[in-house]
């Protein structure tokens, strides 16, 4: 797997505020979503860490789709400007064209190379994907089955998700019964200790 760079995590964590419909967030919370990130690639920061997400933002402040401001409360700001909001909400979408379509005629042969490279891009890792949870039996699909198998996917984690959901609610249950219980004897507790200590 490419490892995504200090520049690639911030467009990532700033077209997510922006779909988001947010603006703005705190200098100081792109840099703890960006080490999230790497976290989840089992990376840590470097020792130019800051130094380096510095150079990503001034990279963005110079192609003019943020903007760096110190807040009422004395905290540094990152603002995305109106290019910055189009521009990150559209960041990382595969526009797929029908061959009949005006605008597909119009692309250049450079931009319908990099569609295509999009397209096998998200094809390969959907079949590591694949080959991952199916084992050999993957060997026997064919990139028509895709479909399907993505859909058999989706009403796996859509199940899952409702047990889930399920057991959170029982757990919670539990532990609302476990904390008047532990009360109850406390007060009990409480009664006890009083009651000696008026006979003695």
């Amino acid at each position: 797997m490419t490892l995504l760079t200090y520049h690639q995590r911030i467009k990532n964590v700033l077209s997510m505020i922006a779909k988001d419909d947010q603006q703005s967030l705190p200098y100081s919370e792109l840099l703890e979503r960006v080490r999230d990130s790497m976290a989840l690639d089992l990376m840590t920061p470097t020792r130019g860490f800051e130094k380096r997400i510095r150079k990503a933002v001034l990279h963005e402040r110079l192609a003019h789709r943020v903007k760096l401001a110190v807040s009422s409360n004395g905290l540094l700001k990152l603002t995305l400007t109106l290019t910055g909001v189009q521009y990150f909400r559209n960041f990382g979408v595969l526009t797929l064209y029908h061959h009949d379509e005006p605008s597909f005629r119009k692309l250049t042969v450079r931009e319908l190379r990099k569609e295509t490279q999009l397209i096998n891009d998200v094809l390969a890792e959907i079949r590591g994907v694949i080959r991952e949870g199916y084992g050999e039996q993957s060997q026997a699909f064919t990139d028509e089955d895709i479909p399907g198998i993505i859909s058999q996917l989706l009403q796996k984690a859509d199940n899952l998700g409702g047990q889930y959901t399920k057991l959170s609610s029982m757990l919670a249950e539990e532990r609302k019964a476990e904390r008047a219980l532990l009360f109850a004897k406390a007060q009990r507790a409480v009664c006890v200790a009083k009651t000696v200590d008026d006979n003695m």
